[in-house]
């Protein structure tokens, strides 16, 4: 029997089918201590939600037009969260990260997200998908440089969970290696020698001579050397 050939790409064998999730807690209304959670959503995910949401608006009779409008935008966002709900709300898996193929969606899809769910409710769980997608990319939102570098220490001194690097966006991860290059570069750059010309004091001018002392006296104000 021929051995099995993995046909996956690199990054797909890297990543696997591990996707993060988060429990959702939710304090107050009708959703206070629902059992669910929020997995991360795919680029291409998203996208698809927001041109569902297009597509579904248009056939209910809204005009493209009309999402430039105060009203058609809120609309537009407030389906554009509806889509992305119903693929990002789970049953609460056991661990952090969880198989896509395990995930348990946590309804039947957009339309009973609609039908259930008030548009408060709505609010308050995209809210908490986002809140958490901030969380995951803590340097989207990092004021100061020493907030990165803060990050990268406690990376370093294994303060942080090196898994926690697979929870990271892209912009995220691109930012921890410039940061690391950054301060690589200035640890092993020399300094200038003391001895160097560009430190050494200009040598004494010498004084002119009554020729160079003329000449500027005949062409305008006097040279004069203390």
């Amino acid at each position: 029997m021929a051995a099995f050939e993995d046909k996956r790409s690199p990054l797909q064998r890297f990543l696997g089918e591990r996707v993060p999730c988060k429990p959702v807690e939710i304090l107050r209304g009708r959703l206070a201590g629902i059992p669910a959670a929020v997995r991360a959503l795919s680029s291409a995910e998203i996208q698809r939600a927001t041109l569902d949401a297009t597509k579904y608006l248009t056939a209910e009779g809204w005009e493209k037009e009309d999402f430039f409008t105060e009203l058609g935008e809120s609309v537009f966002n407030m389906e554009t969260a509806v889509r992305i709900l119903a693929a990002a709300l789970i049953v609460p898996p056991a661990a952090a990260e969880t198989k896509a193929a395990e995930a348990v969606p946590l309804t039947s899809g957009p339309d009973q997200v609609r039908a259930l769910l008030e548009p408060d409710e709505i609010t308050l769980l995209f809210q908490e998908f986002c809140a958490w997608q901030e969380e995951r990319s803590p340097l989207s939102r990092a004021k100061t440089l020493a907030e990165v570098e803060d990050l990268i220490e406690a990376l370093g001194k294994g303060q942080v969970s090196i898994s926690r690097l697979n929870a990271f966006d892209p912009s995220s991860l691109k930012n921890i290696i410039y940061e690391l290059a950054v301060q690589r570069m200035s640890a092993t750059r020399r300094p200038s020698s003391p001895t160097s010309p560009s430190d050494a004091p200009a040598p004494a001018s010498s004084k002119p001579s009554a020729s160079a002392t003329a000449a500027t006296s005949s062409s305008g104000p006097t040279l004069t050397v203390e």
